[in-house]
């Protein structure tokens, strides 16, 4: 996914106002790992994004590093939020 696709800007601008009291005007919303709205947004449309690709029922490359490769479909693809990392990470079961 593209940046824009988040809901973030352009990430080569990234000021474009120097004030007198040297404070700097950031031009849109840059990506954080901080627990701000937009980053909050942006993984839910990545997830459900994500989501949608496991569930697409096309088969899938499972690799490992001792059986090799294994082309797999997934089905009942689940994820779940781990609170101990702010909610931004999720543990998959399929």
């Amino acid at each position: 996914m593209k940046w824009t696709d988040l809901g973030f800007k352009n990430m080569n601008q990234i000021r474009h106002i120097t004030g007198a009291d040297g404070a700097s005007e950031i031009a849109g919303v840059l990506p954080s790992h901080n627990l701000t709205p937009e980053n909050i947004v942006a993984e839910r449309i990545f997830k459900l994004e994500v989501l949608e690709w496991l569930n697409n029922g096309k088969p899938k490359i499972l690799k490992t590093a001792t059986e090799g490769s294994y082309l797999v479909i997934i089905m009942n693809v689940s994820l779940s939020p781990n609170d101990t990392l702010g909610r931004m990470l999720h543990s998959f079961n399929c």
